[in-house]
This record gives structure tokens, sequence and C-alpha cells, in this order.
């Protein structure tokens, strides 16, 4: 889902500066990261979500993994991790094709914007 610019510089620890911005514009040029506004938010409130898929797989399946199962993947399967991670992989195809898709329901003509929902209440979740 990302984060936003104050969560990042929170999480990590960092000096709340110009420098935080040229980080997060380097990364976005690079494809690392994308930006964008959650549905009916404003400038502020850009949240910043890392797509680069082979970060995005080593820190959910290869970073902490300390055991050496040769049959890993067989293994976990069809597992909650698994069947998320495939989840958010079609999210992410889905994210990288926007035009393409628009273009096979006929709506490429249409005028549209995208982002993602998000919320903070976590009572709704409860």
């Amino acid at each position: 889902m990302g984060l936003t610019r104050n969560e990042i510089v929170h999480i990590l620890n960092l000096t709340d500066g110009g420098s935080v911005t040229r980080m997060l514009e380097e990364l976005e040029q690079c494809g690392f990261i994308r930006s964008y506004y959650g549905f009916s938010k404003k400038q502020k409130d850009k949240i910043y979500q890392l797509v680069d898929l082979f970060s995005l797989f080593y820190l959910n399946f290869i970073k902490d993994r300390n055991n050496r199962d040769e049959n890993y993947w067989t293994n976990n399967f069809g597992t909650p991790k698994h069947n998320a991670w495939q989840g958010y992989a079609f999210e992410q195809v889905c994210l990288w094709h926007i035009p393409q898709i628009m273009h096979q329901f006929g709506i490429s003509g249409v005028t549209a914007n995208y982002s993602s929902w998000r919320s903070t209440d976590t009572e709704m979740f409860a």
C-alpha cells in the first residue's frame, strides 16, 4: 500500500528536509518506487510505494530466509503468504499495464485517474 513521506521519515529516523525529497524523486525516476495520491487525498498525503518487482520478491522471500529447505517453494505453495504474494503480483502487473487494460475494455478514450484506497481506521478491520 505504501507510505507517506512523513511515515518514511519516521520509520527510517531521517532528518526531514530536501535530501529526503531528492531521494524519493530519484528512486521514482529509476522505477524503484511510484508515488500517487490516495482516493480523494491532497498533495501532502502523497503515498510512495515500492514497485520494483525484484526488490519486493527479495524482501518477501529471500532476505530473512534462514533455512536451506530445497523444497521451500513446493512446501509453501498455497500458504497464506504465497497466496497474498500472488494477489499483490497481479495487482502490480495491472498497475503497470493500465493503458492496455483500458484499451482491451474499449475505454481507452475515457479520462481516468487511478489510485489506491488506504484506511487508517483500525476498527474497520476488527
